[in-house]
Parts: structure tokens; C-alpha cells; sequence
């Protein structure tokens, strides 16, 4: 609707997709006196965000840089590799997720709770979560599927990335910190702890 466009089918969109990817390479090897000459290096620093095996090699045909949604699991994420190296995609595939570091597990699910819960209840209108799902009394239950949310203390968030990362090798860690329900403050504080305290411990491994 935003775009004036009719609702269609996935594999319509894709075919919509491809085109449009093409329209923009088009215009990149052009030689038009009104669009700037672009870096050699571009497509190699492009990224397309993949939400299905179909989007993953399109990806891959087009020799771009994958990035994955942070709505997907492990499992999705080893078919959508397999789907974009199938493809003949040799570039950088990066696992996003959510992240908030506190000092510690406890503060970190206290601090975290509002954003949780508000991303949580968006997910439910948006259609991401059934609206007959009950939205979960624990904090913990919150940050699971389809939310998918790292939170805790500098070596429990260390944990679990490694964990991700033994379970679906990836070259890059894209982290979400800012969400509506965090302060500044407690993003910058995020922010800070998960490059000293995190990295740290990631390091050590």
C-alpha cells in the first residue's frame, strides 16, 4: 500500500525485486551526466537482507553481501546459506539480532522488560505473533522467538553469540541496540559494555 502496489505472491515479489536490483545496477554502470560515478567497490559493500530461500539467492545470483532477518532461527538461517553459496553467492553473510548488555542478568531483564514488551505487543499487531497468543509473564519467554532478543550480563550476551555462531558460521554480527523502551543513557551504557566487557570475553575463546 505504501508503495501503490497490490498485494501479491512471493515469487512475484521476488521477480519484482530482481528487476528492480537490476534497474539499480543499470544505473550504476551507466554513464549519465546526472548520477555520480560510483566507487569500484560498491557492489562489493552492498547487502541484501534475506527472509526466505528465495530472497537468499537472489542474493547470491547478484554477488551481494547477505544479511539475515533477526526474525529467523538457526535453521533458517543454515537453508538460506546454503540456498545463497548455491547461487554462486561468495560474499559476507552477517546474523542480526537485538542486544542489550547490562552489568548483569538480573539488571539487564529488569531494564530491558518495557522494550521487550512493547516490541512484543508490535509483533502482535503487525501479525508477527497470533493474536491469540497471551504475551508471556516472564522476562526470559519475552526475548524468544520470533523476538529473538539477546539480553543479559556481558558473559551471558557473549555466551549466547557464540552460541549463534557455532550453530550457523557467519562472518558478521550486525547487533540492534536502540528500541523504543530504552533510554539514551541505557543504550549508550549497552553499547559500551558490549564492546569492553563482551568483546572481551568473545576474545578469550
Amino acid at each position: 500500500r505504501l508503495f501503490g502496489l497490490t498485494e501479491t505472491s512471493e515469487a512475484e515479489r521476488h521477480l519484482q525485486f530482481e528487476h528492480s536490483l537490476r534497474l539499480i545496477q543499470g544505473a550504476w554502470r551507466s554513464h549519465s551526466t546526472f548520477l555520480p560515478a560510483i566507487a569500484s567497490d560498491l557492489p562489493a559493500r552492498c547487502w541484501v537482507a534475506v527472509n526466505s530461500v528465495g530472497s537468499a539467492r537472489i542474493a547470491g545470483a547478484f554477488g551481494f553481501n547477505m544479511l539475515f532477518s533477526h526474525l529467523r532461527m538457526p535453521g533458517q538461517y543454515r537453508e538460506y546459506g546454503e540456498a545463497y553459496r548455491d547461487a554462486g553467492g561468495r560474499g559476507l553473510i552477517a546474523a542480526n539480532r537485538p542486544v542489550f548488555v547490562g552489568p548483569d542478568d538480573g539488571t539487564a531483564f529488569r531494564i530491558a522488560e518495557p522494550a521487550l514488551r512493547m516490541l512484543w505487543r508490535r509483533f502482535q499487531r503487525e501479525g508477527k505473533i497470533a493474536a491469540s497468543h497471551c504475551e508471556p509473564t516472564s522476562v526470559a519467554d519475552l526475548c524468544a522467538h520470533p523476538i529473538n532478543f539477546i539480553v543479559g550480563g556481558p558473559e551471558s550476551v557473549a555466551e549466547q553469540l557464540l552460541m549463534l555462531h557455532e550453530e550457523v558460521p557467519f562472518d558478521v554480527a550486525n547487533v540492534e541496540v536502540r528500541w523504543a523502551g530504552l533510554t539514551h543513557d541505557q543504550v549508550c551504557d549497552s553499547l559500551r559494555r558490549l564492546k569492553q566487557d563482551v568483546m572481551a570475553r568473545m576474545r578469550e575463546t
